[in-house]
């Protein structure tokens, strides 16, 4: 047995005991007990208690105002007292099968959108066991849009009859940026008459229906386009927005100025380049808008270097430009004129003053690697909080690395403790990672790191007493920049009800109890992709 079933059985002996010291006990205190005891008993590997906190959750109310007496709960609670007596016989191999879970190279990211909130677990279950990680959104989901544009995935599943949203309008608004980046879309509809269908295949690149009966089919459908969109990226070098050089160009260009360093110890410049308030943009004007504003942009900077300068798209807002043969101060000068130049144009091209901020290093060191050259120009949690328009110096050696900040909101304090431990070396070495846990939403509310940071990502659990996790959806959407919020929910299984309000109130993502650490960590890293 583990450390953590020992402190789990423990743990639960005592708060047994405690409960069964009252004379009456609330009826909710109990659901939530048997809340915990599932999805924590089964994440760490203790199915038995598991399972029968699942089978005796069915005979409390959650949502009751009602009392039960001593006698009553012991009798509710007399298998867990009877397993207190035989938890030596748990050994390690009881874990969770991790075997079916996420690789570490997965097959894909497959966004589904869907008003059956049942039918969305079922396609997302199925796919995950394929290894093609997979996120679902109602078309009652806030901001479907935006999620679609931080996620961009590599295929899209789109039910074409829903109550608020019709497929085909929400296809219309993902369309563009989907040919842009090459995203297939897939079409999904229990209607399969001849206008659905050819309007489908007109709009789309596919046709599925529903009833889904045969598995098999699904998967390959779907690991084919997700197949054919690999291949054709494999073989450009240009992103497909912008028109300028995308990453893959820009590592193989970075690899021949290192090489040709070594060889005339010409030390070239590089510089991160970040449209400021980019975001904000976006909510304003539209996603749309962003992008043309992106493509004018690079333009701009394309028609303002020299031939034997390169720049490349890195991410989103964010472009590099590699100055050979050119030294620090020499780019600096250029950045400043640019940047002054640009902030005077915006004015006229869209109504408002557009700046840019930029991080700027000179390369003299041919044994640097192309990933040391990148990170080091990265910007620190200081600077991404500072003014707009700046221009910063990076040095290489320079710790100044951006800061992953995790907050973790569970009542029980096992899966505080496990998480913690879990996700403490989740940004490598390229991302410090700093984690802070609370109880309920009310103390993680209460301490103002909450709101200090520049960006956080999210754990919380959908029951919990004061303050729950729907509570701090709502809270952080109703009252705060939602946008630096990125959170997952923790759900129980079964409770679709559960996982449909959650997506309706802005969760990002969501796991179910019991979960593997293979899955956790899998989808954290998709989660936190772009949030600094």
């Amino acid at each position: 047995m583990n450390k953590y079933q020992s402190k789990f059985i423990a743990n639960k002996i005592e708060d047994i005991n405690q409960i069964l010291n009252n004379d009456a006990v609330e009826e909710t205190e109990l659901y939530r007990f048997l809340h915990t005891v599932k999805g924590t008993a089964g994440t760490i590997g203790l199915s038995e208690w598991s399972e029968v906190a699942e089978k005796l959750e069915s005979k409390v109310n959650k949502d009751s105002t009602e009392t039960w007496d001593k006698s009553k709960t012991k009798n509710l609670l007399l298998p867990f007292i009877i397993l207190s007596t035989t938890y030596d016989s748990f050994k390690k191999e009881d874990f969770l099968d991790d075997s079916h879970q996420l690789a570490r190279n997965q097959e894909g990211l497959v966004l589904i959108i869907d008003d059956d909130t049942t039918l969305l677990t079922y396609l997302k279950d199925t796919l995950e066991r394929e290894n093609i990680m997979t996120v679902i959104a109602t078309d009652l989901g806030v901001n479907i849009i935006e999620n679609f544009y931080n996620w961009l995935p590599e295929c899209v599943i789109l039910d074409i009859n829903m109550p608020v949203q019709d497929g085909f309008d929400i296809l219309s608004k993902i369309q563009e940026p989907c040919s842009i980046h090459h995203i297939p879309i897939i079409m999904m509809s229990s209607f399969t008459d001849r206008e659905t269908r050819l309007k489908s295949y007109t709009l789309a690149d596919d046709f599925i229906q529903k009833p889904i009966t045969d598995q098999e089919e699904f998967i390959i459908r779907v690991k084919k386009h997700i197949q054919r969109r690999r291949n054709l990226l494999d073989m450009t070098l240009i992103d497909q927005l912008t028109g300028v050089f995308n990453l893959r160009y820009l590592h193989n260009e970075l690899a021949r100025q290192l090489h040709e360093l070594r060889r005339s110890n010409e030390p070239f410049t590089l510089a991160l380049i970040n449209l400021d308030q980019f975001r904000n943009f976006n909510q304003q004007r539209g996603y749309h808008i962003g992008d043309e504003l992106l493509k004018a942009f690079s333009t701009y900077l394309k028609n303002s270097i020299r031939p034997t300068d390169h720049l490349s798209r890195s991410h989103s807002d964010e472009f590099i430009l590699l100055l050979s043969k050119t030294k620090k101060a020499e780019g600096k000068t250029l950045l400043e004129r640019l940047l002054s130049r640009f902030r005077d144009t915006s004015r006229e091209t869209w109504g408002t003053e557009i700046t840019f901020s930029a991080k700027i290093a000179q390369v003299d060191d041919s044994l640097l690697s192309i990933e040391h050259c990148l990170s080091s120009l990265a910007f620190n949690d200081v600077e991404k909080k500072g003014n707009t328009g700046q221009i910063y110096e990076a040095r290489f050696g320079d710790s100044n690395m951006r800061k992953l900040h995790i907050g973790i909101i569970d009542d029980d304090s096992l899966v505080r403790e496990l998480l913690t431990e879990q996700l403490s070396d989740i940004g490598g070495e390229e991302m410090p990672v700093e984690i802070r846990s609370y109880e309920n939403g009310q103390q993680f509310f209460n301490d103002p790191w909450h709101n200090q940071q520049p960006f956080y990502f999210l754990i919380v659990d959908r029951v919990m007493p004061k303050m729950d996790g729907l509570a701090v959806l709502h809270h952080i959407r109703q009252n705060y920049d939602r946008r630096k919020y990125r959170v997952m929910m923790l759900t129980s299984r079964g409770a679709e009800g559960d996982i449909a309000l959650a997506l309706q109130k802005g969760a990002d993502d969501y796991m179910t109890k019991p979960f593997s650490m293979k899955e956790l960590h899998a989808r954290v890293r998709r989660l936190i992709r772009g949030l600094v």
